[in-house]
């Protein structure tokens, strides 16, 4: 069975900050760019990984990073 993980949004939202012209970057942690770039190499392993992220069948995890990942538009 391949590994499975919940991911949470922060973890998104670092790996997102990485790139300093994101608009997330402001708020996100931590801080320091050098572990955002850690954060970031993380996920990319992952994403090429056989391992999955899990979701719940009620659909949350899925609204919660739609709520915090999606651009809003002003």
């Amino acid at each position: 069975m391949n590994d499975r993980f919940v991911v949470d949004t922060n973890v998104l939202i670092s790996a997102s900050a990485s790139d300093p012209n994101s608009s997330l970057a402001k708020d996100a942690t931590p801080p320091d760019s050098e572990q955002r770039a850690l954060v970031w190499s993380w996920l990319d392993e992952f994403q090429r990984s056989t391992s999955r992220m899990v979701l719940d069948a009620a659909g949350k995890i899925d609204t919660e990073y739609r709520r915090k990942l999606v651009p809003t538009r002003d």
